[in-house]
């Protein structure tokens, strides 16, 4: 799930609005730091519709049950890495944490030949391009594009 929206981390699918066609969100991290609220953008992909449709609680959103079963972002985060590490030591692949799909997202998607500056505006990251960060808008397109790319390596 953090993956296929561009390597969202558990604190903003903590605090997440229903995800619709697009998921706008504020990056908790750096919300506050940011005149922007460190606004993104995600263009939600077919092929993560099936995950959120098993995974929609009784209220019909499945963050409900997150909040439920986990009471606040940290312990949601420990939980969800406790029951990966379970799920890779029975499936024999090498351990990796819901944070890692950040990183992976964005190594395939340079691996692709997406732009650095895209890949900074898609992680919501504010690099070295201060100047175009004032001037210039989000090229959400581009960052839509990038998010296909990726999705695009793997069969759903």
């Amino acid at each position: 799930l953090s993956f296929g929206l561009m390597g969202a981390n558990m604190a903003d699918l903590y605090y997440a609005k229903p995800v619709r066609e697009e998921w706008v969100y504020n990056r908790q991290k750096t919300s506050s730091r940011r005149a922007d609220r460190a606004e993104m953008r995600v263009a939600v992909p077919e092929q993560l519709q099936p995950y959120l449709e098993r995974l929609k609680g009784k209220g019909g959103w499945w963050l409900n049950e997150l909040h439920r079963f986990a009471g606040d972002k940290d312990f949601a985060t420990h939980r969800t890495n406790h029951y990966l590490r379970k799920w890779c030591k029975e499936n024999v692949v090498e351990e990796f944490t819901f944070y890692a799909a950040r990183h992976t997202w964005a190594t395939l998607s340079r691996k692709q030949g997406v732009d650095k500056s895209t890949i900074d505006d898609a992680l919501g990251h504010k690099g070295s391009f201060q100047v175009a960060d004032i001037y210039a808008e989000k090229a959400w397109d581009l960052i839509q594009d990038a998010n296909r790319k990726v999705l695009d390596l793997f069969t759903w």
